[in-house]
């Protein structure tokens, strides 16, 4: 199987009708945040920065906050800040329709969560709540845990490890 490679990713990333398309998907619900008015208060600019930040390569994620939510069940929460999350929103706009479409599709999912509907694997496994990180030349995305163990991730990148590829 031959994996269809994608060029010139990263200008669309960071192109600034993505950054404001991610902004408005980041603050859909979280309007009357004081963190997210600070952001839209002076929203070019912070995007323009955000942009160029990510351009040269100097962006650098902020500190998560951490808080405890108890409905349905107690569990730890760990936030990034507003503009890391537009980042993020800005980046899965680009790559995960490319992922979801064809990476999940031809993935051997361990039995585990076979059965788990492609449209509630997709949110489990690229959730906003992960953090782009920049190695070198390449980025990657860290995925959230908390819907999958050490264990069942292991399998998933064993298994996304023997996928052929070839790029060009």
């Amino acid at each position: 199987m031959r994996v269809k490679s994608h060029a010139n990713l990263w200008p669309r990333v960071t192109s600034f009708e993505n950054l404001y398309d991610a902004f408005r998907a980041a603050r859909k619900g979280k309007r009357g945040r004081p963190d997210v008015a600070a952001f839209e208060f002076s929203l070019e600019s912070k995007l323009l920065a955000l942009q160029r930040e990510l351009l040269d390569g100097t962006y650098r994620p902020g500190g998560d906050r951490h808080f405890v939510v108890r409905e349905p069940v107690e569990r730890k929460i760990s936030a990034a800040p507003f503009r890391d999350r537009v980042g993020h929103h800005a980046l899965c706009r680009v790559i995960e329709p490319l992922c979801v479409g064809n990476l999940l599709r031809r993935l051997v999912l361990p039995a585990v969560i076979q059965d788990w509907s492609l449209t509630s694997l997709q949110p489990r496994l690229f959730k906003t709540g992960g953090r782009l990180v920049r190695h070198a030349r390449y980025f990657t995305l860290q995925l959230a845990e908390h819907d999958l163990t050490r264990t069942l991730f292991r399998q998933i990148v064993a298994r996304l490890e023997r996928l052929v590829w070839h790029p060009t």
